[in-house]
């Protein structure tokens, strides 16, 4: 296996050859499309061999989001096999959130009906909950799908949840689940969002100093930096510990450049220590990249500079972000950075994160990258997005890597992910036909 250091352009070349199978076998050219038939009777065989019945309800509800359109008999009973199992999960919280997970595969559908009538029985379900905590957390989790299908119901919910959060005895847990419901209600309401984010505060102070506390200020900092950027640098200048200051303002910044890419960024930039702001700008500039891949290259390099010296709690993380930023712009120089991160954990989520960004502009890249790692197990979850974008311009090719995924559910989504590009594109090419939903 290569190391995903080692990646000079000669090494890129043996990589590329490996992964598309150029010179040893068909070109995409050549090669026979995979039958989308066939796939979704793959993916509906690989989805009953799970054996979690929360990854089953999940894969067979992406399943019928697919036969929805083609074959409606087949939707049917993979909605109805996706219910069942999700109901049928033991553990009580767990099967809510694997109810609510079918709801919102359900509101992406044509059955906006039946996805009305399963979020509100997961809304009455979480209600019965006698556990304080449960209900804060379930509601906030049900509050997006509520969004989509009853915006009253949804606005309900939230309320119900601040009132669940308020009851918690224990103060980081309280504080957590108030500082969920004010970053919900930021947007839409930023004066009682910021009551809550204080009640939130007034909870955190109140625990015992200590590495717990200290992580649990996570949650506060990501809803303080929609309503306070100032508020939410305070309290991460509070952390003592580094792993924690890092992880607070990572979170912070994240929230923000998803609401607003330019407000982060001078957000960011007012950070007085450099080492933190280095560990911003690159967090920032992975949010860019998608939309924004110049401006995104342009924060990583900067923030890679001011983390040289950085300790490697900070640095670590920064370099991820920078490598991220710079995969759709600069792959090579992207690849080459995984090699400065010092963890192999780390190092290895990152290689999956850089695969994923390079994926749509360069997927055979990102295919040799993900097979380079050291980690299979770490790299596995970015296989069916890489995998999709490889077979918008090589169907069999992507096909065959499906068998690089071990893991049933991922193995599952990777075989609808190839799905989606071939169906996607013969219903370009010819429009009467019904084509599959594209990532």
């Amino acid at each position: 296996m290569w190391p995903a250091r080692v990646l000079e352009p000669l090494a890129w070349v043996c990589l590329l050859v490996v992964a598309t199978g150029f010179g040893v076998g068909l070109s995409p050219a050549t090669a026979q499309q995979p039958d989308p038939t066939e796939l979704l009777s793959d993916a509906r065989r690989e989805a009953l061999r799970i054996p979690s019945l929360q990854s089953r309800a999940a894969a067979l509800a992406e399943l019928a989001l697919r036969l929805d359109d083609r074959d409606r008999p087949a939707a049917d009973e993979a909605w109805q096999r996706a219910r069942e199992c999700a109901s049928a999960v033991e553990d009580v919280v767990s099967s809510l959130r694997s109810r609510r997970a079918v709801a919102e595969r359900l509101a992406q559908s044509q059955r906006r009906n039946m996805a009305l009538t399963q979020a509100q029985s997961v809304h009455r379900s979480v209600l019965a909950l006698p556990v304080a905590c449960h209900r804060a957390v379930l509601l906030c989790e049900l509050y997006p799908v509520l969004q989509i299908l009853d915006p009253a119901a949804a606005t309900q919910a939230l309320a119900q949840s601040a009132e669940a959060a308020a009851q918690i005895p224990e103060p980081l847990v309280r504080a957590s689940a108030l500082a969920q419901v004010a970053k919900l209600q930021a947007e839409t309401d930023p004066k009682a969002a910021t009551s809550l984010a204080q009640s939130a505060d007034q909870a955190w102070y109140l625990a015992e100093k200590g590495l717990e506390r200290e992580l649990a200020a996570t949650e506060l900092v990501r809803a303080w930096a929609l309503l306070d950027w100032e508020h939410a640098l305070i309290i991460t200048q509070e952390l003592e510990d580094v792993q924690a200051k890092a992880q607070a303002l990572r979170a912070a910044a994240e929230g923000l450049a998803a609401a607003s890419l330019d407000r982060a960024i001078m957000a960011v930039r007012t950070i007085s220590s450099p080492e933190l702001r280095a560990l911003g700008l690159a967090t920032v500039a992975a949010e860019a990249a998608a939309e924004r891949p110049e401006l995104a290259a342009l924060l990583a390099r900067d923030a890679l500079r001011q983390a040289e010296q950085a300790p490697s709690a900070i640095k670590d993380p920064t370099v991820a972000y920078g490598a991220a930023a710079l995969a759709a712009s600069a792959p090579e120089e992207a690849a080459a950075l995984l090699g400065q991160i010092a963890d192999e954990i780390a190092r290895a989520r990152a290689t999956a994160d850089v695969a994923l960004a390079m994926a749509p502009h360069q997927p055979d890249r990102a295919v040799a990258l993900l097979r380079s790692s050291d980690h299979p197990e770490m790299i596995e979850r970015a296989w069916p997005e890489v995998i999709y974008w490889q077979a918008r311009t090589d169907a069999s090719g992507a096909r065959a890597l499906v068998a690089q995924v071990l893991e049933r559910y991922l193995k599952t989504k990777a075989l609808l992910a190839v799905y989606d590009a071939v169906a996607g594109q013969a219903s370009a090419d010819t429009p009467a036909q019904p084509g599959g939903t594209e990532q």
